[in-house]
């Protein structure tokens, strides 16, 4: 129905329009079929790029993200310096993890043109919900059909991958290759689902079919158990609410059942193996699986010990496994599962330090000129759960690094580039008015 409702908008009528239905149809697309995705994100970008005007690099933002692209160009040479510490294949994936943030860099800079106006923002909000039904189907599917993965289109590359969680029977991640994955990408979609709930603007209908897919993403975000994903909806329904007393009925009945969990545990009324293998368990955030697993702690401090041992350059993406193993790591891992660690492990704690600083910066001039703002006025709701959906996401990069997912990253940047034109649409709204 959404796609339904805005056909007309995908008849460009000029190369700009062209390169803004491109935009939303990689939108559309990025769940779903990254490939696909990305061939309308690389249409949107280079129309994009060429009608930038030169003094780009003027903007404080884009100076920023010049001066990351150069750390990085300069922590890969000293890497490369260091060759025999690695194979080269190694070496090969140092510079190959810059398409990690290059490609993106240029989607922020270029996505502002696509989201300088709320219309626009709206009209990306049902593209990004209607590319999530998917992923709704997806889940449907591997809770409640038992249907197992990989699927595989287009010679693989297209796959679906419905990969049974190892330790549970019924949580789930989708078509997304690890369920961390799954609960970022639908506790960020959540946020735009809600605007579309409280816009006013709709018939009885289409309120009826985004409440089910509301709760559709509410539900199944539970079901991937991942603690981050809980956590963010939370954060999500305090922050678009801005009433604590809205969530307080579900923090009071998880507080008790942790408290009633593990009292049963201390006065071994029950064990620990029997209480895992209980279904409802599992559903705690604090399940005692995880609230009794340090292996994460473990693989923080061994991450902090390695970037004091090189702070200024770092080791070189795609190396951590291998020098994790050497310090000793306890877990077989690819990552630091940190954003900030991950770019200070990588490519030295100043990149870390710029990089999330311009994160931070986005958020703070974010919440001051949209949060504080704030009325139940369709314009503002679409701002406001903009940043609530960019900051659940970026949140989720502290608690668990799902970045490395492309749907993930891709998203995390059109988010952040949208605020930014949030920032500037209301800036320029401000000096019209004075």
């Amino acid at each position: 129905m959404f796609l339904r409702n805005n056909l007309s908008y995908l008849k460009p009528k000029n190369i700009q329009d062209f390169g803004q239905k491109c935009f939303f149809c990689g939108t559309f697309f990025l769940s779903s079929a990254l490939p696909i995705s990305a061939f309308f994100y690389l249409i949107s970008i280079g129309i994009s790029i060429h009608k930038i005007n030169i003094s780009f690099a003027k903007d404080k933002y884009n100076q920023i993200l010049l001066i990351s692209s150069g750390i990085m160009i300069f922590s890969n040479i000293n890497a490369g310096l260091k060759k025999d510490s690695f194979s080269s294949y190694s070496l090969a994936d140092i510079w190959l993890d810059l398409f990690n943030w290059f490609p993106l860099f240029l989607l922020f800079i270029s996505s502002q043109r696509y989201l300088k106006s709320s219309q626009q923002r709206k009209l990306f909000s049902k593209f990004l919900i209607s590319g999530t039904i998917p992923v709704l189907i997806s889940c449907f599917m591997q809770a409640w059909l038992g249907i197992e993965g990989p699927l595989k289109t287009f010679n693989g590359l297209i796959i679906w991958y419905l990969d049974k969680v190892n330790y549970s029977d019924i949580a789930i991640s989708g078509l997304f290759s690890n369920r961390n994955y799954t609960a970022t990408w639908l506790s960020a979609v959540l946020g735009f689902s809600l605007f579309e709930m409280l816009d006013k603007n709709k018939n009885i209908y289409q309120k009826l079919l985004i409440t089910i897919i509301s709760i559709l993403i509410f539900l199944f975000t539970i079901l991937t158990f991942s603690r981050s994903g809980i956590i963010s909806i939370f954060i999500t329904l305090i922050i678009i609410f801005r009433k604590y007393k809205v969530i307080l009925p579900l923090i009071s009945f998880y507080g008790l059942s942790n408290f009633i969990v593990l009292t049963l545990l201390s006065k071994k009324v029950i064990d620990l193996k029997d209480l895992i293998s209980l279904k409802v368990a599992r559903l705690l955030i604090l399940n005692p699986e995880n609230f009794l697993n340090f292996n994460r702690i473990e693989l923080l401090g061994n991450t902090y010990n390695l970037i004091l041992e090189n702070p200024i350059l770092g080791w070189g993406a795609s190396t951590f496994s291998h020098f994790y193993r050497e310090n000793n790591g306890i877990e077989d891992v690819q990552h630091t599962h940190n954003i900030f660690l991950e770019l200070s492990y990588n490519y030295g704690v100043i990149l870390g330090i710029v990089l999330t600083g311009f994160v931070l910066k986005l958020l703070i001039n974010g919440f001051k000129s949209i949060y504080f703002s704030y009325f139940w006025d369709s314009n503002f709701l679409i701002d406001i759960c903009w940043l609530t959906s960019t900051t659940v996401i970026c949140i989720n990069q502290l608690l668990d690094f799902t970045y490395y997912d492309g749907k993930i990253s891709i998203l995390i940047w059109i988010l952040l580039s949208g605020i930014k034109s949030i920032i500037q649409d209301k800036r320029i709204k401000l000096n019209v008015q004075n």
